[in-house]
């Protein structure tokens, strides 16, 4: 009876966190962490950045391969960077790569990657947003 619950009990954690976006942050730095009503400047592929900045590190966010389609939105993405950016004290990110769901073909297969994926750089700054 008690290998039952746990096997029960392994499959939902397994199903839980399976269908996360996988998150992978590379910090050199770290600052408090701001809280979540702190404005956060969102600079998108191909704009400058035009303020004098600190940049504390980065973030790959993703498919981590059973990751439903609804967590995975653009919008998705850019609210778990921001709140990535927000625990090590970033108040700006600069979004450097921005893939779009695509299908791609390998030999006699096909791919489908139905989520976005996003790859920032966190900022800080002493400027402050509204």
């Amino acid at each position: 009876m008690n290998i039952i619950k746990l096997l029960i009990v392994g499959l939902l954690i397994a199903r839980f966190t399976a269908c996360a976006p996988s998150v992978v942050t590379n910090i050199h730095k770290r600052y408090p962490a701001l809280d979540s009503f702190t404005k956060i400047k969102i600079i998108k592929v191909g704009e400058s950045i035009p303020f004098a900045y600190e940049e504390l590190g980065s973030i790959k966010l993703g498919d981590a391969g059973m990751t439903g389609k609804s967590k995975c939105t653009y919008e998705a993405l850019l609210a778990l960077a921001i709140k990535e950016a927000q625990k090590i004290g970033g108040n700006a990110i600069k979004i450097v790569e921005h893939t779009l769901p695509r299908v791609e073909s390998f030999g006699l297969g096909i791919a489908y990657y139905q989520c976005h994926s996003l790859f920032v750089l966190v900022l800080k700054t002493d400027e402050v947003f509204e």
